[in-house]
């Protein structure tokens, strides 16, 4: 949705972008061109990218997640060169995860729940960290890492040297991001994400309380087994009822209405008459659409002190 919005209103300034995208699923690379018309192609592998990019001219790159790369620090090190070569260029790192920090980008340490970037710990952690049960998938995520002090050196000296703003989102990260990296305080700009203006919602009242989880609860890291311990107290209290409001794939119960579009949100919570949301994430999402979005619509919010 973020990359969309940029998207939209670079169109409407008419500017040309290129947008790289690297695909796990079958490791290749998407290049697209957003000019007067839009151009897609297919590259096969880094090199080819490489040569590519080395030949053009940009007035700013825009890092905007390198999650899922073979190698985040080839990127890192093609757009140093790209620097060095015209240095009038801008560079602008988005902070949406925490790859820079770690290669398990929602900070989640080898016990599997998030780590409070307790520093001393790192080396320990970082070789018994695993992300995928998927080997393939795993050295994906890794994404090129073998330790963890060289990972942050080569992010440090990137981030230092070679960006000129780094972008976040919220005050949290801020400060996860300069307990690790700082010497970037100066090049850090917070700017929220845009939330539409939603209507608030009336629900009447109503026997027991209805319980929403609300957004794509997709993984342990949003929280999905948080939903399951919920339902099994719902089935034995009968004055508490659940309801995920969005999707939640691990989960079978007729209590998901699936996707929803933020502008029929209010309509959903009036329906089921909803009397609190849970944002059952258990990490420190960089800004989560979710939690802002029922603030918006005044419904009381429950999240974990992340």
């Amino acid at each position: 949705m973020y990359s969309r919005n940029i998207l939209s209103k670079i169109n409407e300034e008419s500017k040309n972008v290129l947008r790289v995208q690297s695909i796990a699923d079958n490791d290749v690379i998407h290049v697209t061109l957003y000019s007067e018309t839009v151009e897609r192609y297919v590259l096969k592998n880094f090199e080819t990218l490489k040569c590519v990019l080395l030949k053009l001219q940009f007035d700013s790159i825009v890092i905007n997640s390198l999650v899922g790369y073979r190698n985040s620090i080839e990127i890192l090190d093609l757009i140093s060169i790209i620097k060095r070569r015209n240095g009038g260029i801008f560079v602008q790192f988005n902070l949406h995860d925490f790859q820079c920090i770690c290669p398990s980008f929602n900070l989640f340490g080898s016990n599997n729940r998030y780590c409070g970037l307790n520093l001393a710990l790192c080396n320990k952690c970082f070789p018994a960290i695993n992300l995928s049960e998927n080997n393939r998938i795993r050295n994906i995520l890794m994404s090129g890492a073998s330790d963890i002090n060289r990972w942050r050196q080569k992010w440090r000296d990137f981030l230092h040297l070679y960006c000129d703003r780094v972008m976040i989102f919220s005050n949290n990260s801020r400060e996860l991001l300069l307990k690790v990296y700082p010497e970037l305080e100066n090049k850090i700009d917070i700017v929220p994400h845009d939330i539409p203006a939603i209507r608030k919602p009336k629900v009447g009242r109503h026997f027991g309380v209805n319980v929403a989880f609300l957004g794509n609860i997709n993984n342990k890291q949003k929280g999905y087994f948080i939903v399951e311990d919920c339902l099994k107290f719902g089935l034995e209290n009968g004055e508490v009822s659940f309801f995920v409001i969005g999707e939640c794939p691990n989960i079978k119960f007729e209590g998901v209405t699936g996707k929803y579009n933020i502008f029929n949100l209010p309509d959903i919570i009036e329906n089921l008459e909803i009397d609190i949301v849970i944002i059952p994430s258990i990490w420190p999402e960089t800004f989560s659409y979710t939690t802002s979005e029922a603030i918006q619509m005044g419904v009381p919010v429950a999240c974990f002190d992340y």
